[in-house]
C-alpha cells in the first residue's frame, strides 16, 4: 500500500481526522482518483472503470481510488459518505474480483487492498491496486471495455487496441541456466566441472536474433581459474590477465530461436577452479525486444539458482 502510506503516513488505523487533512490539499493525479458511491448501479463507473485504468497505465505504478469523496475540479473538496451497507468493503472486494479480467487470463494478474473507514453519517473506502502480471492488459468483464489512466483522466480503449497492447507487452524473456553434468576433484583440490548451458524462455513470445554473453569474475583478485570449450560457437577471451574476466558469445543472430516453455541446449563448457574459490557469473542475453540479466555463483562445483531480471527496450 505504497500510495496510501505516502498520502496518510501509515497503512492502518486511518481515521476521519486523517482524511480531513487531505481535504483541499490532495488532487486527482495519474495515481489518485475520487468517486462518489451511492448505490450498486455505480459500481461499473465508479469502481471497475478507474481501477482498470490504473492497471493499464504504461508505467505500471497502479493507483488509489477514494470512494466517498468529491473532487469536481480535480482537488479533493469534501467527503460524501457512503451509507448503503451493500457497498461495504467485503462487497466491494467481491465486485472487483468478479468485474476485472485480464489478457492473458491469469488468476493473480493484479493485487489490491480495500480499507473501510467510518466517518460521520457513513463510511468511505480506499482501494489501492497494482498489477502483478507485468505484461497483462485489463478490461471490465461486465461490458468487455478497456480503460487506461492518462494524467488525471481515465479514457476508453477499444478491444482491438487492447489486443494490440497485449501483443506489444508480451515479450520473450530469454535467460540462461547453468547445470553441472560432471565433476572431478584433483589431489591438489582443483575442481574440474563440465557445465551445460540451457536457454529458457519464461515469456509469452518466441525469442529471435539472440546473442548471449557470460562473464566470469572471481571473488579474489589474482586467483587462477580457467574456462574451456570445444563448442565452435563459443568465443572465450580474457580481458585482464591479473583478474581475468572470461566472455562467452553463446550464439549468433538468427541461429537459435527460443520458444516459451521449451529449453534450448546451447552447449557445454568446462571450468577448472581451486577449492573455495567463489566465481560470480554474470549472464546477459540480448533479444529483439529486450534483454535479460542473470547472476549466479560457482563454488566447489556447486552453482547457485539464477537471479533473473528483464528489461524491454520499449515500454
Amino acid at each position: 500500500m505504497k500510495i496510501i502510506k505516502s498520502m496518510f503516513g501509515k497503512e492502518t488505523g486511518i481515521t476521519e481526522g486523517d482524511l480531513d487533512k487531505v481535504i483541499g490539499i490532495e488532487q486527482e493525479t495519474s495515481i489518485i482518483e475520487c468517486k462518489r458511491l451511492t448505490s450498486q448501479k455505480d459500481i461499473d463507473k465508479s469502481v471497475i472503470k478507474p481501477l482498470v485504468g490504473f492497471l493499464n497505465k504504461l508505467d505500471n505504478s497502479g493507483g488509489l481510488l477514494l470512494l466517498g469523496f468529491d473532487a469536481p475540479k480535480g482537488k479533493i473538496e469534501r467527503i460524501v459518505p457512503i451509507n448503503d451497507n451493500s457497498l461495504r468493503q467485503d462487497r466491494i472486494r467481491n465486485k472487483i474480483l468478479d468485474g476485472i479480467g485480464s489478457i492473458p487470463s491469469a488468476a493473480n494478474s493484479f493485487t489490491f487492498d480495500v480499507i473501510e473507514i467510518d466517518v460521520a453519517n457513513g463510511f468511505v473506502i480506499l482501494v489501492e491496486v497494482s498489477r502483478a502480471h507485468p505484461y497483462a492488459v485489463f478490461y471490465s468483464k461486465r461490458d468487455n471495455q478497456g480503460w487506461i489512466r492518462k494524467a488525471d483522466n481515465t479514457v476508453c480503449i477499444e478491444m482491438g487496441e487492447l489486443f494490440s497492447i497485449v501483443g506489444a507487452r508480451n515479450y520473450p524473456i530469454v535467460y540462461p541456466v547453468l547445470g553441472r553434468i560432471s565433476m572431478e576433484v584433483s589431489t591438489n583440490g582443483v575442481y574440474s566441472c563440465k557445465i551445460k548451458i540451457l536457454l529458457k524462455n519464461k515469456g509469452a513470445a518466441p525469442g529471435l536474433d539472440i546473442v548471449g554473453i557470460l562473464v566470469f569474475e572471481p571473488k579474489h583478485d589474482g586467483t587462477q581459474f580457467s574456462i574451456r570449450s570445444n563448442n565452435k560457437d563459443f568465443e572465450i577471451s580474457a580481458n585482464d590477465k591479473n583478474n581475468p574476466k572470461l566472455v562467452f558469445k553463446l550464439f549468433q543472430p538468427g541461429k537459435m530461436p527460443s520458444y516459451p516453455q521449451l529449453d534450448l541446449d546451447v552447449g557445454n563448457f568446462d571450468i577448472l577452479a581451486p577449492k573455495d574459490l567463489e566465481i560470480e557469473i554474470k549472464m546477459t542475453v540480448y533479444e529483439r525486444k529486450g534483454l535479460s540479466f542473470t547472476t549466479a555463483t560457482f563454488k566447489n562445483g556447486a552453482i547457485s539458482q539464477p537471479n533473473v531480471t528483464f528489461s524491454p527496450y520499449l515500454r
